[in-house]
């Protein structure tokens, strides 16, 4: 971009000293009152071919390689909703999807956000429904009350309580 200003500002520098050597000639002013038109004329197609190069060289210009690799995702149907104590939600849309304490920040004190692990829980689905996994953390994940142990899955039903590492508790609900 600052090239191209550049370039510009250079070239209406030299028409104007041109004007100005041409305007201090008295046969050059002869001369542009006769080729007036002709000169507007080649000043309108110098106009019109700018702007026509500057439009295919956008259109078959390099494009970087984001744009060119970038794919949009489609939104994926909710299986279900983790509803956080603050109402926050965590939809579920994964086959498989890891809980730790990032999905936790904000919602617990820095404190608290210790007791929990990088990957606590994951929540699968299975052919009939979604089942809780404690991944053998510390503090444990308990669901209703009861205690998951390691490698232990549990179908999960709507609005089954969820304590993750005895700090926060979380609402699930089957959408």
């Amino acid at each position: 971009m600052k090239n191209k200003l550049l370039v510009l500002i250079i070239s209406v520098v030299i028409a104007l000293i041109a004007l100005v050597v041409i305007a201090t000639s008295e046969a050059a002013t002869e001369w542009l009152l006769e080729q007036w038109t002709h000169i507007l004329w080649a000043i309108v197609f110098a106009i019109v071919a700018g702007v026509l190069i500057h439009y295919f060289q956008l259109k078959i210009a390099h494009k970087p390689k984001i744009s060119r690799d970038t794919v949009t995702i489609e939104s994926k149907a909710v299986l279900a909703t983790l509803i956080l104590p603050n109402n926050h939600e965590i939809r579920i849309t994964e086959k498989e999807t890891v809980f730790g304490r990032e999905d936790f920040t904000g919602v617990v004190s820095v404190d608290n956000l210790l007791f929990i692990g990088r990957k606590h829980f994951k929540i699968v689905r299975r052919k009939d429904g979604l089942y809780i996994q404690d991944l053998g953390t510390k503090n444990g994940t308990m669901l209703n009350g009861d205690a998951l142990q390691q490698a232990e899955s549990r179908k999960l039903k709507d609005e089954d309580n969820i304590l993750v590492a005895n700090v926060v508790e979380v609402k699930y609900v089957e959408t």
